[in-house]
């Protein structure tokens, strides 16, 4: 498994590369790259909504993303322990977002910076689950949000920040977070929203 990850994460982040798709990569893994989504979501979240289901909704997103970021930050990246590609000399990470004069400082300042799980890839499949089955959405709507989330974690690995299995269990996560978050709203909190 762990040969294949290797593996995988070699034909991403070297092979599969280039300097023309650095730059969208770069955006797809930035912070504020997705704020017009994320706008555009608390407008579709009060369309066509009471006001206290779209509060509601967008409360509820806050929540998974905190729970999202503080499990796989706080718990399970410390447990795991995991060194990220850039850290293990054998598999030496190509680093578009550093130059390289800046790429070995990087490095050792970020040596305890492990990488089970992914923390973006679980933050987005969280996040986009989570909106697509509060919007109802079916089909390819939730499969765009879906691929949204992907396109972020796969971003992850080609910028050399994370092995493939990172991003995958990181989506795993995100999306059980997802899904429980929902099954919690749709049991407890939407009854006393409809009242």
């Amino acid at each position: 498994m762990l040969q294949w990850d290797v593996a995988l994460f070699k034909l991403i982040n070297q092979t599969l590369s280039a300097t023309w798709l650095d730059g969208f990569m770069i955006f797809c893994s930035s912070k504020y790259g997705w704020l017009p989504l994320y706008g555009l979501l608390i407008f579709l979240f009060f369309r066509n909504q009471p006001w206290k289901t779209g509060v509601a909704h967008v409360l509820l997103m806050m929540v998974a993303f905190g729970i999202s970021d503080s499990f796989t930050s706080k718990v399970m990246k410390p447990y795991f322990k995991r060194q990220r590609p850039y850290i293990t000399a054998s598999n030496y990470a190509r680093l578009p977002e550093k130059s390289a004069a800046e790429i070995p400082k990087f490095i050792e300042e970020n040596r305890t910076n492990y990488g089970f799980v992914s923390s973006h890839a679980s933050n987005f499949f969280a996040i986009m689950l989570l909106a697509s089955m509060l919007l109802n959405y079916r089909s390819y709507r939730r499969y765009i949000l879906l691929l949204i989330a992907a396109l972020v974690a796969y971003s992850r690995v080609y910028l050399g920040k994370h092995y493939p299995l990172d991003v995958i269990c990181g989506g795993l996560v995100g999306c059980g977070i997802a899904m429980g978050l929902f099954f919690i709203y749709h049991r407890l909190i939407l009854p006393r929203l409809s009242q």
